[in-house]
């Protein structure tokens, strides 16, 4: 899997990572909660949007280069322990073009504190029910859904999205490990050859050791695995970090 920003064309994509160093430099100012049947999607906005059932928000951004005529990929974000929704990562990242961008707060504080797998019943219900709403707006490409985190995110990512592995074209998984470590693979059907990118600070103690270890872990059950350390950076990453990745 390249280390390139993710490049969508008809036949393949190429993942990204992202990080929270642009929580607060790169975000939008925000509008009030708001049904998506009253949001006016436009290229290069960002809106809050409340999702009927789950009672829930989450961060919309349309990519500056929108048109129905086509699909874009989605990009689903979870924010760190103590952090809140956000599209800012990705949006940097991307430049703010080729892909949609959703910033999704988490369903319930049980899961949120503890990531407990058994407790994403209701994050499921909340995933589906963001990607369904989003769908009946934007023209998605549902075959390349991805989703990543950093920090707590990151580790979210390797549960919850583990259980969505039939769902997701690869995950993103930043200053973090594996939640479980080596216990309780995922079925090994669906993780053999799945895109994953781990990418940590170098004295990131102690998360830079387990996202090795669970980048090793991956690539054993047979993920497709990148991984990048970023040199003299912490869990809190400096300015200079988007200078030390090769993604772009």
């Amino acid at each position: 899997m390249k280390t390139h920003l993710l490049r969508y064309s008809n036949s393949w994509v190429q993942t990204i990572c992202f990080s929270t160093l642009f929580l607060f430099l790169f975000c939008s100012v925000l509008v009030a909660d708001i049904p998506m049947s009253d949001a006016e999607l436009l290229p290069g906005k960002e809106v809050r949007i409340t999702a009927p059932k789950t009672g829930k928000t989450f961060l919309l951004y349309v990519p500056v280069d929108y048109t129905d005529k086509r699909p874009f990929p989605v990009l689903f974000y979870y924010h760190g322990y103590r952090g809140t929704a956000t599209t800012g990562m990705f949006r940097h990242i991307t430049k703010g073009a080729g892909f949609i961008v959703v910033g999704m707060n988490y369903a319930t504080d049980l899961y949120y504190n503890k990531l407990l797998p058994t407790e994403t019943a209701k994050e499921k219900i909340f995933f589906d029910e963001a990607l369904e709403l989003i769908s009946t707006r934007l023209n998605v490409a549902k075959e390349y859904i991805f989703m990543g985190g950093y920090s707590q995110g990151g580790y979210s990512t390797t549960v919850l999205g583990e259980q969505l592995l039939d769902r997701l074209a690869g995950r993103i998984v930043l200053g973090a490990g594996r939640r479980d470590v080596d216990m309780n693979p995922p079925p090994a059907e669906l993780i053999r050859g799945h895109p994953v990118f781990y990418g940590a600070g170098e004295l990131d103690d102690p998360h830079y050791q387990r996202a090795k270890r669970a980048a090793k872990l991956y690539t054993e059950w047979g993920a497709d695995v990148t991984f990048e350390g970023w040199e003299n950076e912490t869990h809190s990453l400096s300015p200079q970090w988007s200078t030390k990745t090769k993604m772009r």
